[in-house]
Parts: C-alpha cells; structure tokens; sequence
C-alpha cells in the first residue's frame, strides 16, 4: 500500500486494485473537511465504499486514466472502453476493474446505473 495515502500514478492504482479486485474500487468518498474526493476503497458486496485506502488527487497518470474511463463510458466509445483496463461503474463516480462482478458490460451501460 502506498506509504503517503496519495496515488497519482496509474500502475499503482491499478496494481492496488488487482490486489483484491473483487473487493477494491475507485468511488467519491466524504474527506475530513465533508467534501467529496476520489479515493481508492475497499467496498462491500454491492460495490459500495466501506473503507478509504488512499486518495487519489485530480493529477497524474491515475487521475487521466480515471477520466479516459469515465469518457470512454459516457460517450459510449467501444474502441475505447475496451482498450481501457478499468471501468466506469456500476454507479455514478465509481471505477472498477474489468474482471470485478459488478463491471458494466459494456460502455454507456445503464444496467446498475444508480444515479
């Protein structure tokens, strides 16, 4: 696990989340000061966030490869979704791994979508 609390790079991320990728996420959870920020989280058995493990600040590597996912998926770009090792959703402000149960089977997929 990082040592700061803080990921900016992708492969961190994405080697943090293949650690437990049933379990781990990317979701918006509440910081200290009650404003919402995107950390990497252990979730429950409905993708929700249970517990912070780092934050992941709006730069670097993770932060873009955040937003490709998330752009991937809403503008329902299949070349790009599928070329991306990480998923928008199953809901609003989460991002999992393409092997998690709860991936969204396809870009723009609105099949979970709790927003």
């Amino acid at each position: 696990m990082t040592t700061s609390g803080i990921i900016t790079d992708a492969e961190e991320m994405l080697s943090l989340l293949r650690a437990d990728s049933v379990n781990r996420a990317v979701a918006y959870v509440r910081n200290a000061d009650g404003d919402y920020e995107r950390a990497l989280v252990e979730v429950n058995s409905s993708c929700l966030p249970k517990r912070w493990l780092a934050w992941l600040p709006d730069e670097g590597t993770a932060h873009d490869l955040l937003r490709a996912a998330y752009d991937a998926d809403c503008n329902a770009d299949s070349a790009a979704w599928a070329a991306l090792p990480l998923r928008y959703g199953p809901y609003c402000s989460t991002w999992v791994l393409p092997e998690h149960p709860r991936a969204p089977s396809r870009p723009g997929a609105e099949e979970d979508d709790e927003c």
